[in-house]
């Protein structure tokens, strides 16, 4: 190889030189000419160019798929989490309704104890309070069962809010009729 420096044709800039010179010190080349040909070696073809840009836009295509899968995911997801959310309100609501009616039932066949009705078994009204307790309350398997939760609850209700008025009239009645021995 031929260690004379040469000139090149094509003046160059002052400025560039001391560049170009400061880069081939700093990534020790020996000469400008190995910097210049180990950059251009470094230099991306058209062609190559063409296939990275190709390359690229099949990633880009396959991430859009995905994101458009993902997307569909989330909708998925968000409409099963309101269904759910719709279950379980419902689910609560007959909760609250179920016990509002075993309340209910309770407190009338209560009502019924609290008046004094001997016949409770054939009442059709007292029957049905039973029956709603029997199916609401696990606590409860037997009429035995129900009168007895419901007889603890005859001090704490007002019959006239759960029986007919004639009921609870004709109670009174009676009540005034056994006071004074009518």
């Amino acid at each position: 190889m031929n260690n004379k420096k040469c000139n090149p044709s094509v003046p160059m800039d002052a400025e560039f030189v001391d560049e170009l010179d400061a880069i081939k010190e700093r990534r020790g080349y020996s000469s400008r000419a190995a910097l210049i040909r180990d950059i251009l070696s470094q230099a991306i073809s058209p062609g190559d160019l063409e296939d990275e840009i190709a390359r690229l836009e099949d990633e880009i295509d396959s991430l859009e798929q995905q994101k458009a899968s993902i997307e569909q995911d989330i909708k998925s997801k968000k409409a099963l989490l309101e269904h759910k959310r719709d279950q379980l309100e419902e689910q609560q609501e007959r909760e609250q309704s179920a016990e509002e009616e075993l309340e209910e039932a309770l407190n009338t066949v209560a009502a019924y104890l609290a008046v004094g009705d001997e016949e409770l078994d054939v009442t059709v009204a007292a029957q049905s309070s039973v029956e709603t307790v029997l199916q609401l309350e696990d606590e409860c398997d037997s009429v035995d069962a129900v009168l007895d939760l419901a007889e603890q609850r005859v001090d704490d209700i007002d019959p006239a809010d759960y029986l007919p008025d004639s009921i609870v009239a004709s109670a009174d009645e009676q009540d005034l009729a056994d006071k004074y021995n009518l």
